[in-house]
């Protein structure tokens, strides 16, 4: 009589890649294989990772309770965004409402979260592509898509991303860093016009590098006066939460408006406000249209990297990379003509 060998492909194990040398966690999960990568070569560690996951997120006894459809995900990542402790910008959530409508009208509608694959995404893709969406577009959807699973992966309903390995190329819209000069000209005409509130909120995000919603969040608990520190608070993908230091200037200017008996923050809770004034001076101004806040936040880090201060842009703007610093740094040609003569 012979004995078959008892199949554990059901059962989470280690399998090991040939080609890269790398650990994976492989099971079955119904008719599918799952492979997850432990991104380590070291068999202990491949081991831990394998005991941490059946402790944690491998549980097949009441896998009934994640069985969601995609289009439930998705209304369920929406609702998330649109809490009002996440402080989105309108335009933010009119953005995400937009890929709510489009990945519901790409996906079957009893499509299964856990069911979907890499090549769902693919095919998802291409038919955008083919009905002439443009690639701009499509990056944007892709991202929106890695934007619900992750969320879907925190809520445990999933445990891995189909969408996190494909990549668009497509140009994006890249913000100028505004000139001191242009910046001491709009400084003067507000002044001018007597846009006393527009003067402040400007010169703070021009000293400080802020994004511009980030300063309507701001409440007096987020700033302690005497250390010079304000405590920054964006999600995730956008720094997170954290405390930094302000300068001298953007101290004086939070002192007198705190002075002056601002309620709840400096600028809290006013972004349509300040959208309408900053709207209006640059009507009234068109050499000004062109700019926008963004701009004097792109200033900021490349004054920083400017006198080598890499690091200190990093931590100060808060970015996760080099590589997305370096999107922000501009050189204008008499800075560079400058940095010749030394060579």
């Amino acid at each position: 009589m012979v004995r078959r060998k008892k199949n554990y492909s059901k059962q989470p194990h280690l399998w090991l890649r040939k080609e890269t040398k790398t650990w994976y966690i492989v099971f079955r999960n119904g008719p599918k294989k799952v492979r997850i990568c432990t991104k380590t070569r070291d068999k202990r560690e491949a081991e831990v990772a394998l005991d941490r996951f059946l402790k944690t997120e491998y549980h097949i006894p009441g896998f009934e309770r994640r069985q969601i459809t995609l289009h439930q995900g998705i209304a369920s990542w929406l609702k998330s965004c649109e809490r009002s402790r996440r402080g989105l910008a309108f335009s933010t959530l009119r953005l995400y409402r937009h890929f709510d409508k489009k990945l519901r009208e790409a996906f079957p509608e009893r499509l299964l979260a856990v069911d979907v694959t890499r090549r769902d995404i693919r095919k998802f893709l291409d038919e955008q592509e083919d009905a002439g969406v443009s690639l701009k577009s499509i990056k944007r959807l892709l991202t929106g898509l890695k934007m619900v699973f992750n969320y879907l992966i925190e809520e445990e309903i999933v445990i891995f991303n189909p969408a996190q390995r494909f990549k668009i190329h497509a140009p994006s819209e890249r913000h100028e860093a505004m000139p001191e000069s242009l910046y001491l000209g709009m400084i003067s005409a507000m002044e001018k016009e007597g846009e006393r509130d527009l003067v402040e909120l400007t010169e703070v995000i021009w000293h400080s590098g802020l994004r511009f919603i980030e300063t309507t969040r701001l409440t007096w608990e987020d700033i302690n006066f005497p250390a010079s520190v304000w405590t920054i608070r964006s999600p995730k993908n956008k720094g997170g939460v954290k405390s930094i230091p302000f300068r001298e200037e953007v101290r004086t200017i939070l002192f007198r408006r705190y002075q002056r008996g601002e309620p709840m923050g400096p600028f809290h809770n006013q972004y349509h406000h300040y959208q309408s004034l900053w709207k209006a001076f640059r009507n009234r101004n068109p050499e000004f249209l062109p700019w926008k806040f963004h701009c004097l936040r792109h200033s900021f880090i490349s004054r920083l990297r400017s006198q080598g201060s890499d690091a200190a842009a990093m931590v100060l703007a808060r970015h996760s990379s080099s590589a997305m610093s370096d999107l922000y740094t501009h050189m204008e040609l008499e800075n560079m003509r400058k940095e010749l003569e030394f060579i």
